[in-house]
């Protein structure tokens, strides 16, 4: 089943999205299997991240990546999972 994950980060800044997003290509993980959509919105000072994956699994392999990336640039979050029960595109 598809999931929504809506993560809320404090304050984040576009450097650091952007640094996060160039550490995950260097390592081949930009675009990780089983994610349908990502989104970042805010301002420049608060971006936020929206993805639509297709299961709990995939996102939780694609953590396995991304959490020892962000630790040491003190990026924590907790992120908000819920259930998709309907995708419309276009």
């Amino acid at each position: 089943m598809a999931i929504v994950v809506k993560v809320h980060i404090p304050g984040m800044s576009v450097e650091a999205y952007e640094s996060v997003v160039s550490q995950l290509e260097t390592v081949g993980s930009a675009n990780p299997p089983g994610r349908l959509y990502h989104v970042a919105y805010g301002s420049a000072g608060n971006v936020q991240v929206l993805d639509v994956y297709d299961s709990l699994l995939s996102f939780e392999n694609f953590g396995k990546t991304l959490f020892p990336l962000i630790e040491p640039m003190g990026i924590e979050f907790q992120p908000e999972v819920h259930e998709v029960f309907n995708i419309m595109e276009g």
